[in-house]
């Protein structure tokens, strides 16, 4: 590194420890941020203006309800260094927020100051079915109660997903960085992928007509009372666990953690595979030297794991 570089990086650095120890001098809050002007936008559409909306956002939790009206409604917070645009495509309503570069850079240091601006709430008719895109950056997203759903895409940074009661009819597909990924009651007709780094994945009361591919990497996979056709499932850095799995097709990679798994079905009617390095089989709770069991099956548990144990049992 030049020295040229180095005097620059230096008085790069001087000047933004000087903007936040001004900060801590007023008490916390920076006064572009503290007297910030938001203004409370509420908008209102028939139920099929739009059958798909597209969310791009930064420093904003989104939530997605059912509507009350029979109309589609939005909510939000708008002001002049973080603003939000509307884009009309077609069927599709499109919404891009775009704060200054300052303003996203210090609101996410002290969240607090923008608890209350930094929400938007989607609220969705049940009588039409729409396609969801939203991306969003240090911000939860959460889908709730919506059993008319086309596809579904949610990804976040810094946040984690929450999907509740919903039901969707195409792909589902949902990641996060640095945030968990929970589904809870959901039916879902195609295929869903899940991926987390830095979080975990947490399945309770899933119906899948199609194959779940999910992926954590320094974190665990935990179900409960799960179905599908297939499950494709790897963890880096995390255990798999689940209980009560109803499918044909069950393939699981961990690397770093243990894989214990109830399924709900005969033992007979599997083709066992287990294989792990570092670690012990348990077959039904008892320890076994065996890892292969009826091969003529075309059901099959495929089990992999590095640095823990393998256990299977069965309700049957």
């Amino acid at each position: 590194m030049n020295k040229a570089l180095r005097i620059t990086l230096a008085l790069v650095l001087i000047a933004l420890v000087g903007v936040l120890v001004f900060g801590l001098m007023t008490k916390g809050t920076f006064g572009f941020i503290q007297n910030e002007e938001y203004i409370l936008v509420e908008k209102t559409y028939t139920a099929s203006e739009y059958s798909k909306f597209d969310f791009e956002v930064d420093n904003r939790s989104v939530t997605v309800l059912p509507s009350t009206t029979g109309n589609v409604e939005l909510s939000y917070y708008d002001s002049e260094n973080d603003f939000v645009e509307l884009l009309e495509n077609g069927d599709t309503l499109k919404l891009i927020n775009d704060p200054v570069w300052y303003h996203a850079i210090f609101s996410g240091i002290f969240p607090t100051e923008m608890s209350i601006y930094n929400k938007m709430t989607l609220y969705l008719p049940q009588t039409v079915d729409y396609e969801l895109d939203i991306q969003s950056t240090n911000g939860r997203v959460e889908v709730s109660e919506c059993d008319n759903l086309l596809a579904l895409t949610l990804e976040t940074t810094n946040g984690s997903l929450f999907v509740n009661s919903v039901s969707c009819a195409g792909l589902v597909s949902v990641e996060t960085v640095n945030g968990g990924v929970y589904l809870d009651s959901v039916v879902f007709q195609s295929n869903v992928e899940l991926t987390s780094s830095n979080g975990g994945i947490h399945l309770e009361d899933v119906l899948v007509s199609g194959e779940i591919v999910a992926e954590t990497t320094n974190g665990g996979l935990e179900m409960d009372t799960i179905q599908a056709n297939q499950m494709d499932l790897t963890s880096v850095n995390g255990s798999v666990d689940g209980d009560k799995i109803v499918a044909s097709q069950v393939k699981i990679v961990t690397t770093n953690g243990h894989i214990d798994m109830e399924i709900d079905g005969l033992f007979a009617d599997y083709h066992v595979q287990m294989l792990t390095g570092n670690g012990s089989y348990y077959l039904n709770g008892t320890p076994v030297t065996i890892n292969i069991y009826h091969t003529d099956q075309t059901n099959k548990l495929d089990f992999k794991t590095t640095n823990g144990s393998i256990r299977v049992s069965f309700t049957e």
